[in-house]
């Protein structure tokens, strides 16, 4: 349960929109997440000694400090990607932001 402490941003990239919108519903509905935004990319990156270039779409996940680790095993749980990338941020937020952040991740 969320104490509504400080925030903090997980981001990963996934395939698809379809695949974001997936992984955000999941999240949202096991209240890991107050928020997700979705953005489309190219990534361009070495894989296997390859270098790949893909549109991808970038997920950013809204939560709070007490849930970052539940959120980053949730991705990796639910994730297509052999080896998804997870980053995980500290962020400062308006209080009344931080408040329906903790709100929503709460039980």
């Amino acid at each position: 349960m969320s104490s509504g402490g400080p925030l903090r941003l997980v981001a990963t990239t996934v395939r698809s929109e379809d695949d974001a919108r997936r992984l955000a519903a999941t999240l949202l509905g096991r209240r890991l997440i107050a928020c997700a935004t979705m953005a489309p990319v190219v990534s361009m990156y070495r894989w296997q000694g390859m270098v790949e270039f893909e549109s991808e779409v970038q997920v950013v996940f809204k939560t709070t400090d007490d849930l970052v680790e539940d959120v980053a095993s949730a991705i990796e749980e639910l994730h297509t990607y052999d080896l998804p990338e997870i980053l995980k941020f500290g962020v400062e937020a308006t209080e009344q932001y931080a408040a329906w952040v903790g709100a929503e991740t709460s039980a």
